[in-house]
């Protein structure tokens, strides 16, 4: 068994829909993504390896106004970046994941 911690540090590019109660998103990005994996081998020993790659990011989303400044946000995120790859036991050198976010904001 093991571990994996993805931090990613991205700039993203957004277009919005129209003012709305639903308004939808879209964003696209890139940065860099720091990693770190943990395997285990036995119950005493663990391999730690660890690393930054350049990557890349899009979304989809809506948000949804429950007042004018103050919205709920529900978005797909995909990530992908040339990270650890065969380091850590994936098939190739790299590392493509999903993010489902959901959160609110305030806007000023």
């Amino acid at each position: 068994g093991g571990a994996l911690f993805i931090y990613p540090l991205t700039a993203n590019l957004v277009v919005h829909g129209p003012d709305a109660l639903l308004r939808p998103y879209a964003t696209a990005g890139a940065g860099i993504y720091g990693w770190e994996s943990r395997i285990r081998i036995s119950d005493t020993t663990q391999v730690l390896s660890s690393g930054w790659d350049p990557g890349w990011t899009a979304a989809v989303g809506i948000e949804y106004y429950l007042r004018p400044k103050v919205a709920f946000d529900l978005g797909l995120r995909y990530h992908a970046t040339s990270g650890p790859g065969a380091r850590i036991g994936l098939s190739d050198r790299q590392l493509r994941f999903l993010a489902l976010w959901a959160g609110h904001y305030v806007r000023f």
